[in-house]
């Protein structure tokens, strides 16, 4: 699931002439670790999107970015999301059914 969003970033933020090795740059992360099977490691995240905020001074970014999001491509969670009227609601019914 990483690499879809940082698809998304690394697409939104070309849109500003910012390319991906910029982003991925003091990082800590590879193009190769965010297509791998273990994904990315919590660090790595914060890092290529504290990037990105620092890159496209943008305070705007996360939302712009939400916008982007399927989210009825993200599995259990956005169906979650979707069919909870709140977010405790969703995150109660994640751990509901967390088995399945």
């Amino acid at each position: 699931m990483h690499a879809y969003f940082i698809s998304l970033l690394v697409e939104l933020l070309a849109s500003q002439g910012i390319n991906q090795d910029q982003l991925l740059n003091g990082t800590g992360a590879t193009l190769a670790d965010i297509h791998s099977p273990q994904g990315l490691t919590a660090a790595q995240l914060d890092a290529i999107f504290s990037s990105a905020l620092e890159l496209s001074q943008d305070p705007t970014l996360g939302l712009r970015l939400g916008s982007k999001i399927n989210i009825t491509a993200q599995g259990i969670i956005g169906y979650a999301l979707m069919t909870s009227t709140t977010v405790e609601d969703a995150l109660n019914l994640l751990v509901r059914y967390n088995r399945a």
